[in-house]
């Protein structure tokens, strides 16, 4: 008989693995200039803010570019202002003029502090000239729509195209920018390029991008790449709670990795002592013997980090007879080799979540799938393609 092991993959849960200083990623657009924190000055809380003197405001500012721009930030009152800070580069003023550079489509928020101690931080957001949603696409889910807001105050064209840059279609402007485009069925399986063409003959475009046996919980090709092509991804292996039988596994993570990096842009290196991995392999004991291991990631520092839990209680998991990534004998038939763990729960870091294909390693259930699909490897070469590497 087969052996049928699960997967899991979830977010991260406060209760089963504690992180300090988890950061969310994301924020919604900010329309207001400032935002002034007026709270009451607690002295025996050194986290109260209390309220300035000053009204601050954004000055310089275009509500949406192409590129980086520089703001000013004006001071309208007559208490002293000691610094101004960036609080995600760390850029720090200490007199006029006030600029910062502001990147289109990110939150910048700087720390003031007046010369009394009073301190308030003032933020704003460029918009990008456009932005789209939904270039990644599951042809099982549907009608193909793309979101597009174009935020450019001139007119514009619209179009999309194959790989071999043939126009597929010319789109309209949009009227009512809550409309979805919808890319008719007919040109779905060729379409690979959506391009705005601005009035002043600036062109923005964006990959369009069909998930075949793979998939992503996201549906950009930028929001669904946890980490930047080509990267070089750290890692550790904390040995505490390890079963007495799976004494191996430090050579099936290193196996895993090094089979994820044959096909990808990625590099998997062990951390240095003393830094922060990106990813760390542990153990825990579950309640059950399924799932084999818990992938879960955060943004630690505006960076993926990912916390893989191997199993100690699976049979899978803790015999160093499955160890590698074959297909070796167990005694009960056959199954992956247990270095298959370490690629299907580091690519959920990556990016991946479950897929029905049988044949593909992020099926949620194995039953001895020992290589890549077609699916597999289609993702792993769209989000982190090799080619655009150098070795």
């Amino acid at each position: 008989m087969k052996r049928t092991i699960t997967f899991l993959a979830s977010t991260l849960i406060a209760t089963l693995l504690p992180v300090a200083g988890v950061q969310a990623d994301s924020h919604d657009p900010v329309d207001a200039m400032t935002s002034l924190d007026d709270s009451p000055y607690d002295p025996a809380d050194t986290n109260t803010l209390f309220a300035t003197e000053n009204y601050y405001q954004w000055e310089g500012l275009p509500r949406a570019s192409a590129g980086p721009v520089t703001g000013t930030i004006t001071v309208d009152g007559t208490a002293p202002v000691c610094s101004m800070t960036d609080k995600a580069t760390g850029v720090t003023r200490t007199s006029p003029p006030w600029q910062f550079q502001l990147v289109p489509d990110v939150l910048t928020a700087v720390e003031i502090t007046e010369c009394s101690g009073a301190r308030e931080t003032i933020d704003h957001e460029v918009l990008p000239l456009a932005k789209v949603s939904g270039t990644l696409h599951d042809p099982a889910a549907g009608p193909w729509r793309v979101s597009l807001r174009v935020y450019y105050p001139g007119p514009y064209s619209a179009r999309i195209s194959d790989s071999s840059g043939t126009v597929l279609t010319r789109l309209p402007e949009l009227d009512d920018p809550r409309d979805p485009l919808v890319i008719p069925d007919a040109i779905a399986g060729s379409a690979r390029k959506l391009s705005l063409t601005l009035a002043g003959g600036e062109e923005i475009s964006w990959q369009l991008v069909r998930m075949v046996g793979w998939s992503s919980d996201e549906d950009t090709l930028d929001g669904a790449r946890q980490f930047p092509n080509c990267d070089t991804i750290t890692w550790r292996y904390d040995a505490a709670g390890r079963p007495s039988t799976a004494r191996r596994m430090p050579k099936d993570i290193r196996a895993g990795l090094k089979r994820l990096t044959r096909v990808t842009g990625l590099r998997f290196t062990p951390a240095s002592a003393g830094s922060a991995p990106d990813i760390i392999f542990n153990w825990k004991r579950l309640a059950e013997s399924n799932p084999a291991a818990i992938a879960s990631s955060f943004k630690r520092d505006g960076r993926t980090a990912g916390i893989v839990v191997l199993n100690s209680r699976s049979p899978w998991t803790n015999d160093d007879r499955l160890a590698g990534l074959g297909r070796p004998r167990d005694g009960s038939g056959r199954s992956a080799g247990r270095g298959w763990i370490i690629v299907h729960e580091v690519m959920h870091v990556l990016g991946f979540k479950h897929v029905e294909d049988p044949l593909s390693i992020m099926v949620a259930y194995n039953t001895g799938q020992a290589k890549f699909s077609r699916g597999d490897r289609a993702g792993l070469r769209t989000l982190y393609p090799r080619s655009a590497c150098r070795r």
